[in-house]
């Protein structure tokens, strides 16, 4: 019996030191915690100007750099996609003043010495050196409109509002001719659902361009939709509107349409002027050059298979020495193709990717941007001539890059934030 007893213990002992019971899951090993810091690289391209944490968790939607100040909208975590809009001394990163609760921002623009931007839907106006809003317009008295896109040209805002069923009775877009300073507005120009086939304009692309004659002309990329239950799908729908006949200059409707592939009637990135050639890029990997002045396509050309990116973004192409440069997208392609007659130069498929990549910004005879990887400075090659990785630090801080990204023309200072702090950089020379 006491035998007995000793290898009962003997069990229970081992059961509880090393053992457990046949119906206890088994816990796995867990690897020792590495300090990782340790392990990342000193970046070799760049170095730091300034480092300050932003006090909040928030994601950055915007940088601007004026002749004041850098100013950022930044999302608080948490804050039921409302933004701040922080100025920042751009030399220290003193804060200088904060606008808080804007709502869910987009689609800034710099004209002169204010700020406009998209808040609830409204256009708003900013003094960027004291942060005060001059003013915001939804469409009012006509009616509570939702803002598409706007656009700068002859000293104007054309701004365009969807109304719904809201005027007239019938599914309507409007154009207004807003006065920057003062915000006062004059109704230019209405589009119906019902003079488009069924399809609802929704204007996610609008440039300015001058006709030789002085008219006014606004060239518009609509992401259509038809609602109809028979079709219930989008298009990018093409047209420039003539401000003072109130009539259509050029109808291009659905321009990327292909019969043989539904999918090349999407939009593409915000159509890019130069001179009086308008480029377009549909989503489905087509470029195209047309003479706004003669109303003619210069040439139409798909992007190589392995290069095509994703089907919209968010801001436009850059054109710069003769070439066309476009942001990776969310198909991770940075590319550049002859802006003469669409051939296709280079593409990169190694600077990450994005679907709300920053815009691009041209200084030191090269081109910039942000991506889900890192910074990057880009030759007319597609060639990286700088690089800062996420994981690569400067002044010993490192972190991801988020949507923003503005270089100081003057200084060649660039503004950006990584994780939840703004910093300041300057290429090594």
């Amino acid at each position: 019996m006491k035998m007995i007893i000793n290898i009962l213990i003997l069990i229970s002992l081992g059961l509880q030191l090393g053992g457990c019971k046949p119906d206890e899951p088994v816990e796995p090993i867990k690897p020792p915690v590495i300090d990782t810091t340790s392990n990342l690289v000193e970046n070799k391209d760049f170095e730091l100007v300034y480092y300050k944490r932003m006090g909040i968790k928030g994601a950055c939607y915007a940088t601007v750099v004026t002749d004041y100040n850098v100013i950022y909208s930044i999302q608080r975590v948490g804050n039921g996609h409302s933004d701040d809009i922080i100025a920042l001394d751009k030399a220290n990163g003193d804060t200088l003043w904060v606008v808080p609760n804007q709502g869910a921002t987009s689609n800034y623009k710099l004209f002169g010495n204010v700020l406009y931007y998209n808040t609830r839907d409204r256009l708003a106006a900013l003094d960027i050196q004291t942060g005060t809003k001059l003013w915001q317009f939804s469409g009012k008295p006509l009616g509570d409109g939702i803002l598409g896109d706007y656009t700068f040209g002859n000293g104007k805002i054309f701004a365009f509002f969807n109304f719904g069923w809201k005027l007239d009775g019938q599914d309507s877009m409007l154009m207004f001719s807003i006065n920057p300073q003062s915000g006062s507005s004059e109704l230019k120009y209405k589009m119906y659902t019902k003079d488009r086939q069924g399809y609802r304009p929704h204007i996610q692309g609008a440039v300015y361009w001058q006709h030789p004659d002085g008219r006014d002309i606004i060239f518009c990329q609509s992401n259509s939709w038809n609602w109809d239950k028979n079709v219930n799908q989008s298009r990018g729908d093409y047209f420039a509107i003539d401000v003072e006949n109130d009539s259509l200059y050029w109808d291009l409707g659905f321009y990327f349409y292909d019969p043989e592939d539904i999918n090349t009637t999407v939009s593409g990135s915000i159509p890019l002027i130069h001179n009086n050639q308008i480029y377009l890029s549909s989503g489905g990997g087509w470029k195209s050059r047309m003479n706004l002045n003669t109303k003619s396509s210069k040439w139409i050309t798909p992007i190589p298979t392995l290069y095509r990116t994703g089907q919209y973004f968010h801001h436009p192409g850059t054109y710069y020495n003769g070439k066309l440069y476009y942001s990776v997208g969310n198909e991770k392609s940075f590319n550049i193709i002859n802006s003469s007659d669409g051939s296709f130069v280079a593409g990169n498929k190694q600077m990450g990717g994005d679907y709300y990549a920053s815009p691009l910004r041209i200084y030191d005879n090269a081109v910039w941007c942000t991506t889900t990887t890192g910074l990057y400075k880009v030759n007319d090659q597609a060639q990286k001539l700088a690089e800062l990785p996420n994981e690569e630090t400067v002044g010993g801080y490192y972190g991801s890059f988020q949507n923003g990204m503005d270089i100081d023309q003057k200084t060649g200072y660039i503004y950006t934030t990584r994780g939840y702090a703004f910093v300041c950089l300057k290429e090594k020379k």
